[in-house]
């Protein structure tokens, strides 16, 4: 297993990454803090696993409870589901997400305190300043 460490003038909130896979993003994936352009999912945004395919989506409390509700991963890099054009229809994407590490909270779009208790239960994710 490989560790990679990051520096912390970085803007990624990964501090320690462990392991990190490629997995799929889920064409309806939203970011619903990136304001008019919600089809571009944020480097560093926390995701949840939907259970009936496995794909990952924007990790959301408070939505479906389809499998979204449970944090489960961060995303590594940006990730565009239209391509580069907003017209186009989303499609599913293969990204890195962290799914052992270390994060810095400051820095994840999405962190609460229930994905800590999901990411850190799980014994795979912790987070630290």
């Amino acid at each position: 297993m490989t560790v990679e460490r990051k520096s912390f003038n970085d803007t990624s909130c990964i501090i320690e990454k462990t392991l990190a896979v490629q997995m799929t993003i889920d064409a309806s994936a939203v970011d619903v803090g990136n304001i008019d352009q919600t089809h571009i999912l944020r480097k560093n945004l926390i995701l949840g696993k939907i259970t009936a395919s496995g794909k990952l989506v924007a990790y959301d409390e408070t939505g479906t409870d389809d499998g979204r509700r449970t944090a489960y991963a961060i995303l590594v890099n940006e990730t565009d589901l239209k391509n580069g054009n907003p017209l186009a229809t989303a499609t599913d994407h293969e990204a890195q997400a962290l799914i052992i590490g270390i994060a810095d909270p400051s820095l994840c779009h999405g962190y609460d305190a229930a994905a800590k208790v999901d990411l850190e239960g799980a014994n795979r994710i912790f987070f630290r300043s």
